[in-house]
């Protein structure tokens, strides 16, 4: 069975960055969504550092990739 993300496979370059985008969303959310509960009260500092870290990347990974996503398409 071919492999289906690679070149010979049934997705083009931009279905992939908009997956590859929808995935970095989903992350970046989740370290929205946790620091927004007030888990971040509780949590070591070391782990407030890391959450926010997540969302930053997270969030400018699915910015990047969707643009990437809409040069690949033209």
């Amino acid at each position: 069975m071919a492999n289906l993300l690679t070149a010979g496979g049934f997705m083009s370059r931009s279905t992939r960055y908009l997956l590859n985008a929808l995935l970095c969303l989903l992350v970046g959310g989740h370290g929205v969504y946790w620091l927004a509960m007030g888990r971040a009260e509780l949590a070591s500092d070391v782990r407030v550092g890391l959450v926010i870290a997540q969302a930053v990347v997270g969030l400018a990974g699915a910015v990047w990739f969707y643009s990437r996503s809409r040069g690949a398409a033209s």
